[in-house]
């Protein structure tokens, strides 16, 4: 095809080019500009996107979607490929990981990668950072490390206060969480190992002065139980004192953690066993937990002998009654119930042996 030209040199004709150099020149200027592809675990393509950004959280495309890494299975990029590999290797897999075993209700089986993965999200809020974080808390949890909890719990609250539509981490166990008081049933503010508490302490500090304000009530009560059971004592009173009466039940938290804090600084024991006694009629069942525990902790801890079998009693409430919500706790009373028999020279003891123990009952805090 072609057209006259009228130019200096007089009439010229001027060729167009071929239709096969026009659709090849097409096809290029196509190719130099397509679209990024990522293929699903699933094996659905998305394509028609241009990849934006590669962080932790995931692959960030056109039109502000996050495809997670634990989702993909592959993709090619026009650009980043080697840095898009090696993200998917070092995270997809383990997350995948984390995932499944969350679902399938083996929290154990997924510790090991959300400890590995868990520095990379303790400032982030996505849907993956909540998932790395709840499984870590889980895993923590049953192995009974009730201290080392406490920071992946506080990134599940700021993920959940974060988050415009709330998406729960894979799997059927729910995190029970006020998040207008930051109260929850699965970590109560009683910690038994003075040596994990201290080391925990600092950077659970660190965290909480970066949190997004006001900061719950719950989370200065966990901090408060942190400080006593590592005796920083005067540490504890400031983060109580800095609780208002948000509701009845921080109240009688707040009664709880005062009445240990007391019998941690050396008050009569008549006058704590007095106050636990109270926090029997409380109207939360877990501050009753509580005084269970802390009694026949300070019980057990005296000199006469009924009162230390009183003591006992104390402690085994809580797998008379709790035998399955708080298992580390019912194992710590269990142990501490056995070795107060064993030293009263009781056989009953070797009974109480034959229930389950707990890494908890190491480094006890006070009473």
């Amino acid at each position: 095809m072609s057209r006259v030209s009228e130019g200096p040199l007089g009439r010229t004709a001027v060729q167009w080019p071929p239709t096969w150099i026009v659709a090849l020149l097409a096809a290029f200027t196509t190719a130099s500009h397509a679209d990024d592809v990522i293929i699903l675990r699933s094996k659905l393509p998305v394509k028609d996107r241009k990849v934006e950004v590669l962080d932790p959280d995931g692959v960030h495309i056109s039109g502000g979607t996050i495809l997670a890494w634990e989702d993909i299975d592959s993709g090619r990029l026009d650009h980043d490929q080697d840095r898009f590999d090696a993200m998917l290797k070092d995270l997809g897999g383990p997350l995948y990981q984390i995932g499944r075993s969350l679902k399938q209700g083996e929290h154990a089986a997924a510790l090991e990668s959300a400890e590995r993965l868990f520095p990379l999200y303790v400032s982030r809020r996505s849907r993956t950072a909540h998932t790395v974080a709840q499984a870590l808390m889980w895993g923590l949890l049953n192995k009974g490390q009730r201290e080392r909890s406490v920071l992946p719990f506080l990134v599940v609250m700021e993920c959940q206060r974060a988050a415009r539509e709330r998406v729960p981490p894979p799997g059927t166990r729910r995190l029970n969480l006020d998040l207008s008081t930051g109260l929850s049933h699965d970590l109560l503010p009683l910690f038994l190992n003075a040596t994990a508490a201290r080391e925990v302490l600092p950077e659970v500090r660190r965290f909480i002065s970066g949190m997004a304000s006001p900061v719950p009530p719950g989370v200065r009560l966990l901090v408060a139980g942190l400080a006593i059971a590592a005796l920083e004592l005067d540490g504890a009173a400031t983060e109580l004192a800095q609780l208002g009466e948000v509701s009845k039940e921080v109240i009688e938290w707040h009664q709880a953690l005062a009445a240990r804090l007391d019998g941690a600084r050396g008050r009569p024991a008549a006058a704590t066993i007095a106050q636990y006694q109270r926090l029997l009629a409380s109207e939360t069942e877990l501050v009753r937990l509580f005084a269970h525990y802390s009694l026949g902790e300070t019980r057990v801890a005296q000199a006469d002998e009924e009162t230390r079998r009183s003591g006992v009693i104390d402690l085994l409430y809580l797998p008379a009654v709790y035998p399955n919500h708080q298992p580390d706790l019912t194992a710590a009373a269990l142990d501490l119930a056995a070795r107060t028999l064993e030293d009263l020279g009781d056989p009953e003891a070797k009974l109480l042996r034959k229930g389950p123990q707990t890494r908890a009952s190491a480094g006890q805090g006070p009473g």
